[in-house]
């Protein structure tokens, strides 16, 4: 009997770490943005720069015949979008320049669901598009409703991390911040929720949401360059938060039964080098300066020292 449990978890194991390695759904920017033959760096587009339509590719997706997005306006209006067809899997939404009611955060939402070996597997990437620009002013930055998201009706499973930006709608994660992850199902805070919070040099943790349906994760520092003249304050790094709920529930969907539901969701973002580290470069330079200035300084005085003495001595 001991040995038919021992397999059985085995086996259980085994499907969720493939479930983790498996290709998440991801939404990211799209390959050849209008952006007037303007790169965008690190793939992100800047939040200080608006762009009347976006653009942006889904990967990762198994079923793409089964896909629906749709965007959550900062004003909370919601907008369906069609996806279109191809290779790459495109999505576009408008975002008007100097249109208020468009100030402020963009939810943008992809889902596609299926049956697999007895399981709905539901599927959910996210995307958060920072649209302003500081020419316009801030006046919308008290607006505590565009700063602190609520979940999403429309999902059963939706995940919200912060802080991510600041209240100008600035993108200011660094290393060594902490980042917090609620998730909720069906609007209400989920315990025991499997959050991984993985960068593009591969570094990674995984925790289990709290009562309160959170999990804190401190950023690590991961950017070193060759030398302290090279060092670039707004290194754009990359990071993937995900989520995943198993709930044991039976159904059928398109003629497929299923006896548990496991959910994913996904957000991309980006983060910069810590204050402390380019400030200590700051602090170094200044020291630098100083120990040159009076070291200069010394040697002047010695050299002046030496003339008069040796004018004394001819004398």
């Amino acid at each position: 009997m001991g040995k038919i449990v021992a397999l059985g978890m085995i086996f259980w194991l085994l499907i969720g770490a493939s479930a983790l390695c498996a290709q998440p759904l991801m939404i990211g920017y799209a390959p050849k943005p209008e952006r007037g033959g303007r790169p965008v760096a690190g793939g992100f587009e800047s939040e200080h720069r608006p762009i009347p339509l976006r653009q942006y590719e889904i990967r990762g997706a198994k079923r793409p015949d089964q896909l629906t997005a749709f965007v959550v306006r900062p004003d909370a209006a919601v907008q369906e979008i069609a996806v279109l067809p191809g290779k790459p899997l495109l999505i576009t939404f408008e975002t008007p320049v100097q249109n208020g009611p468009f100030h402020g955060p963009h939810r943008l939402y992809v889902q596609e669901q299926y049956v697999e070996d007895k399981t709905l597997v539901v599927r959910t990437a996210q995307w958060i598009t920072l649209h302003h620009s500081c020419r316009w002013g801030h006046d919308l930055k008290n607006e505590r409703r565009l700063h602190q998201f609520s979940p999403c009706d429309r999902l059963d499973l939706d995940m919200i991390a912060a802080p991510l930006w600041d209240e100008n709608f600035h993108v200011n994660l660094m290393s060594g911040d902490s980042l917090v992850v609620g998730v909720f199902f069906k609007g209400r805070p989920i315990q025991g929720a499997d959050i991984r919070v993985t960068t593009e040099k591969k570094w990674q943790k995984t925790d289990a949401t709290d009562s309160s349906g959170k999990a804190g994760f401190e950023l690590i520092r991961d950017y070193y360059p060759s030398a302290w003249s090279v060092f670039d304050r707004d290194h754009p790094g990359h990071l993937l938060v995900s989520a995943q709920y198993v709930k044991d529930h039976s159904g059928v969907r398109q003629g497929k039964a299923y006896d548990r539901i496991r959910y994913e969701s996904t957000l991309p973002w980006r983060y910069q080098p810590s204050r402390k580290d380019y400030q200590s470069q700051a602090i170094g330079l200044v020291i630098g300066l100083v120990v040159i200035f009076f070291s200069s300084l010394a040697v002047y005085v010695s050299r002046c020292c030496f003339k008069r003495s040796s004018g004394a001595r001819r004398s």
